[in-house]
């Protein structure tokens, strides 16, 4: 589970008056042109009162189709429930108020929010993330726990407020933002890797942060036998009673049976452990096959893939982009460091790129002729070095072909684990998709050292290791600290793929549909001559698309909201010599003994 956002303290001071005059001061943001509107209430108000309260806002309210929300940007960072009282709201908090519909609520108008009187009661803060996970699995749960989906495009937590002593089911149940799902199914809260059950009070809960985990069971559909009579399931442990019955005729024709019975006991006894990993190994198994309708959506996708290429006088190389709203491209920022050169100040990065690069979609079997070739603007403002980004704009291209389509408004949540689809230009090719085994954060460590070990204890010899050891072993060293923005970083996708040279700023689905990551680099190891990849990674785009939020809203406001509010549900889509750009560094040492 990842933390979304930095929660500051959000619970009422202990010694708190219960007066009814005190007031509680805050600003809410309407959208329009940033300003700011004052909303004062007293401490034993909620919200959604202390805003009718307002006359400008109550006007805005009712001109509005759809269900309010609240969603703080200062003071508390998620969305709040507006039956809040005011005095769990910290003086000073700043606040963004959306409308969205949702298919899951009778009344379009209905609010979703908490009713309860908590005039007299003392109640705990803390914060749920929108999207839930299997429980045993942490797989993406299929069923939404949310009644509107867009709460998942805005990045951020919801804030529930409950009563002490009640019961986390209760809370959740009653907050008014979360589907009738979560009150017909078994589910838990998990931090990390602790769960917490829903049947324990919420009085520990104060300002941390949780997901949702569902305990799900495997749905088996009736079958129909020769005669197309329906056949019910029957329960794994019914189909292995049946292997522990015999007929007593059986048995007396072969009176040695009994006794080749315990022979054969008792070798899986002996053997358990080597009979394990077998067993381990098969299960590790990935199913690769894909559903009609997702490769579909890859050939929609697709459309939006670009191959980068740039060149002079000294040096020439590719990489992949893809577009993420309007005529702006996202790409990886050493693309640029490659495509400018060094030396070259970043006040000059901008006409550097707009020289020297050009950006083509076309490129799926044959290189593209000169009319299917985009070129890019003089304009190089959004980029960020720690997450490995950065924007570009395209200029129309002289044959006034249209734009392809933005792929900003699928951005979701990577999976925890199981397969993604990564869609680029691998070694400057033609574009090509690559499914690819998904690692989880908790797993980076113990796998990269796994894979290092492999090759451990093997003999080294000119092709492996570039010298001639003449059978003198050699151990290949791994230091986690060699690579420490990614062993533990949350805000990393980690991952198997193919895709090495060319592929940086390949964009990343997960098996939904949804765009997760892009594509950013990787780690080698290995010798002089035969070299072997560790682990390769992606940052997800929520992450992406939060910095450049925050450290450049105007432009976010103004060319990435448009397409969020849209609204677009994937699921109903009918759909020469190159760098190496994708930046892998040698990380083992080789110590002969």
């Amino acid at each position: 589970m990842t933390e979304i956002g930095n929660h500051p303290e959000g619970q009422a001071p202990a010694n708190i008056e219960n007066t009814t005059d005190e007031e509680r001061e805050f600003t809410v943001n309407l959208g329009d042109s940033g300003k700011e509107h004052v909303v004062k209430g007293t401490i034993h108000n909620n919200l959604l009162s202390a805003l009718k309260a307002s006359e400008d806002i109550k006007a805005y309210m009712q001109k509005k189709k759809g269900k309010m929300y609240l969603i703080g940007k200062k003071g508390i960072e998620g969305c709040v429930n507006l039956g809040m009282p005011l005095k769990y709201v910290p003086g000073g908090s700043q606040f963004e108020m959306k409308f969205y519909r949702s298919k899951q609520t009778k009344s379009p108008d209905e609010l979703e929010y908490r009713q309860d009187e908590m005039k007299s009661k003392e109640c705990v803060l803390f914060f749920v993330a929108p999207n839930a996970n299997k429980f045993e699995t942490n797989e993406p749960l299929s069923d939404k726990v949310i009644r509107c989906n867009q709460l998942l495009k805005e990045h951020c937590n919801l804030c529930v407020f409950a009563p002490k002593e009640e019961h986390i089911k209760d809370a959740i149940c009653k907050d008014g933002r979360f589907t009738p799902l979560l009150k017909e199914r078994d589910w838990v809260l998990m931090e990390n890797k602790m769960s917490i059950p829903n049947s324990h009070p919420v009085n520990s809960l104060s300002n941390r942060t949780f997901t949702i985990h569902v305990k799900t069971e495997r749905r088996v559909s009736a079958t129909k036998g020769p005669n197309n009579e329906q056949i019910l399931p029957v329960s794994q442990a019914a189909q292995l009673k049946v292997l522990y019955f015999f007929k007593s005729n059986l048995l007396n024709t072969y009176p040695d049976l009994e006794k080749q019975s315990q022979l054969i006991i008792t070798f899986f006894q002996n053997h358990k452990k080597q009979l394990r990993v077998c067993k381990e190994d098969f299960a590790k198994g990935k199913n690769t096959s894909i559903p009609v309708k997702l490769e579909r959506l890859h050939v929609h996708f697709s459309n939006s893939v670009g191959y980068i290429e740039w060149g002079n006088i000294a040096k020439e190389g590719s990489a992949t982009c893809f577009v993420l709203c309007g005529k702006y491209i996202l790409t990886c920022h050493h693309v640029i460091k490659l495509i400018v050169g060094e030396g070259v100040e970043e006040k000059n990065w901008a006409l550097k790129i707009s020289q020297l690069a050009r950006v083509t979609f076309s490129y799926e079997n044959s290189h593209p002729d000169p009319d299917n070739w985009f070129a890019l603007e003089n304009w190089f403002q959004i980029s960020d070095n720690d997450l490995d980004f950065a924007v570009l704009k395209l200029k129309e291209n002289g044959n006034k072909s249209s734009l392809p389509d933005s792929l900003v408004q699928f951005i979701f949540p990577p999976p925890c684990n199981g397969l993604v689809d990564i869609i680029g230009h691998p070694d400057g090719e033609a574009k090509r998709i690559d499914a690819c085994s998904v690692i989880s954060v908790y797993e980076r460590k113990e796998e990269s050292t796994r894979r290092l070990q492999q090759g451990q204890w093997t003999q080294c010899n000119y092709f492996q290791c570039g010298i001639d050891a003449k059978g003198i072993n050699c151990i290949h060293v791994y230091n986690p600290r060699d690579f420490p923005e990614i062993i533990d970083n949350h805000n990393a996708v980690t991952y198997d793929t193919s895709f090495f040279r060319g592929s940086s700023g390949s964009p990343v689905f997960d098996r939904n549909g949804h765009l997760v990551a892009m594509h950013t680099a990787g780690y080698l190891y290995g010798g002089k001559y035969k070299k072997k990849s560790i682990i390769e990674f992606g940052y997800s785009m929520k992450s992406i698309l939060t910095v450049i939020e925050k450290k450049h809203k105007s432009w976010y406001d103004s060319e990435i909201c448009p397409f969020l509010q849209t609204g677009f549900d994937v699921e109903m889509t009918t759909v020469g010599a190159d760098p190496t750009d994708v930046e892998m560094q040698p990380v083992d040492l080789l110590n002969p003994i």
